[in-house]
């Protein structure tokens, strides 16, 4: 998976499939802006060039939506990501990896419901009227599971 914003212009939310049994079974939400990577996650805020974090993240497919925000709001949610860089106390159930982005876009006049997988916030985002693009990244075919392993019931799409 490689990916390269051209113009320095895009801010997009990643989705990624729920896999094993673990805490990535439920999946993962990060927010790419302008080619940085911004994932929230138990050890809080980390921030990756977007190329790299999907090259971690290869063993498991990956969706992407482009918000439409002005550079204003853009400005206001990456400043909003990087606030949260050493902020903040993690879980599962509240203030997991969908809240960053859910609560930046939120205080700027956008509904988004409470969400508690990453999922959710995807299907939420897609009722907007601010999703301009969907792309798909899927895992790497190293990264096949072998053909008798099951993942959790709830893990996937």
């Amino acid at each position: 998976m490689k990916y390269i914003d051209p113009f320095g212009l895009e801010t997009r939310a990643l989705t990624f499939e729920g896999v094993d049994w673990g805490s990535s079974s439920f999946g993962h939400t990060a927010t790419d802006i302008n080619g940085t990577t911004y994932t929230y996650g138990p050890n809080g805020m980390t921030v990756l060039p977007t190329s790299e974090y999907l090259e971690r993240n290869n063993f498991r497919d990956a969706r992407a939506l482009t918000l439409d925000l002005t550079p204003e709001q853009e400005r206001k949610l990456e400043k909003r990501m990087k606030w949260l860089v050493d902020k903040g106390s993690y879980g599962p159930l509240g203030n997991n990896c969908t809240d960053p982005l859910e609560n930046a876009l939120e205080e700027q006049g956008y509904d988004l419901g409470i969400n508690v997988t990453p999922s959710g916030l995807h299907d939420a985002l897609n009722n907007q009227s601010l999703i301009t693009g969907e792309s798909y990244y899927p895992r790497g075919s190293s990264n096949e599971a072998p053909s008798w392993y099951q993942s959790a019931p709830w893990a996937g799409w």
